[in-house]
């Protein structure tokens, strides 16, 4: 009986779900208490958006045990520039652990797949269900190319042109409804700098 329950618990999510500001709390800090939730701020006319969207569709149905939501930026923080997305906060125990940004940039041209997203994931610990500890000194730059078969095709998905170049810095901190959280340019260059 017990194993059914904890199977139970480890395939409770498995889709993206739509949250508002309203949800946050609930959704996101007080559900990361025991589970990685992962966070996608995004807007509908960024490509990079979109692409990320069908990756995390895919990730949600195989990691059921982690909590995927999605809300758009502007709707979240009010003032989000629509060029600093998409992001993706991850959250554990409550707080934000980790933040990934993407941004689109002319001179990158890269096909992201599903594999270079659990490749990006993977040194989090959000994939390792034993692993409760996150390294909070991790601020790196990541660009990957795609996975390519001898064949010469995508082992993961049908090959895509984006320009996808996530930035990470580590965060301990939460959001709260009584933050009323606004974007601030001046913080742009930290985050963005490498």
């Amino acid at each position: 009986m017990r194993e059914l329950k904890e199977a139970q618990e480890r395939n409770r999510y498995g889709t993206v779900e739509n949250i508002g500001r309203e949800d946050w709390m609930r959704e996101v800090n007080d559900a990361s208490q025991d589970t990685w939730v992962l966070v996608h701020l995004y807007e509908d006319c960024i490509e990079a958006c979109q692409i990320l969207d069908a990756m995390l569709v895919g990730l949600a149905k195989e990691y059921r045990a982690l909590k995927f939501v999605r809300i758009r930026a502007r709707a979240a923080v009010e003032n989000w520039p629509e060029d600093k997305v998409p992001v993706l906060f991850l959250y554990y125990h409550g707080e934000m652990k980790h933040q990934l940004f993407g941004h689109t940039d002319r001179r990158l041209r890269t096909d992201f797949t599903l594999a270079n997203l659990k490749q990006l994931l993977t040194p989090f610990g959000i994939f390792d269900s034993t692993n409760t500890t996150t390294d909070s000194s991790r601020s790196k730059s990541f660009c990957y190319n795609s996975d390519i078969n001898s064949d010469g095709e995508d082992n993961h998905q049908p090959r895509r042109s984006s320009k996808l170049r996530f930035s990470s810095s580590a965060r301990s901190g939460a959001y709260d409804k009584h933050d009323d959280a606004t974007w601030d340019k001046s913080e742009d260059e930290d985050i963005l700098i490498q």
